[in-house]
Order: C-alpha cells, then sequence, then structure tokens
C-alpha cells in the first residue's frame, strides 16, 4: 500500500454512492470482508454470508471502507480502476 492522499492509504477515489454489490463486484471473487463506519456503528459485508446477514449495503460518498482481499486485484468502478494489496486496503467513495 501507499499514502496517496492526506496520509491514508488508498488504491484510489470513486465517486458515485453505490450499493455494496454493485461497487465492489470487480472484487467479489478475491472479497473476504468489507466494512464501514455507518450511524456510530460498524457495518459489515461479506460475499459468502446470506444478503440478510449483510449490514453494508450501501457505500456512501464522502466515507472511507476497510476491504479486505484475499490477493492483489483490481476494483474496477465505472471508467477507473483501482489496484489493491493482498489483506487490508481503505478505499475512499467521494463525490464529485
Amino acid at each position: 500500500m501507499t499514502f496517496t492522499r492526506d496520509g491514508i492509504t488508498s488504491p484510489g477515489w470513486v465517486t458515485r454512492a453505490q450499493s455494496t454489490l454493485t461497487g465492489l463486484a470487480s472484487t467479489l471473487d478475491q472479497l473476504i470482508v468489507a466494512y464501514g463506519f455507518h450511524d456510530g456503528d460498524w457495518t459489515w459485508y461479506n460475499p459468502n454470508w446470506p444478503p440478510g446477514a449483510n449490514t453494508l449495503t450501501t457505500l456512501y460518498i464522502g466515507r472511507g471502507y476497510w476491504v479486505k482481499v484475499c490477493c492483489g486485484c483490481s476494483l474496477e468502478y465505472d471508467t477507473n480502476t483501482y489496484g489493491l494489496d493482498p489483506d487490508w486496503n481503505l478505499i475512499g467513495w467521494l463525490g464529485s
């Protein structure tokens, strides 16, 4: 990982709110778990759990998310591609 913005480790910044499943679709084969903090609580998404067990359903603009992948992969969103390192990555979902 490299420090890329304001001292926050991130592979890149995407620009629109999206459902977690849609936003992280390109990583689903490598995704272990994703965490976000919303309304004072941690939320999570694990692609191997039933949909009702996941509490992270939307990637909100202006928030950061911890994403753990089993191996290096790419997060593809719109026309952008961001490289994710194996293990934990901090991604930011920013508005334009």
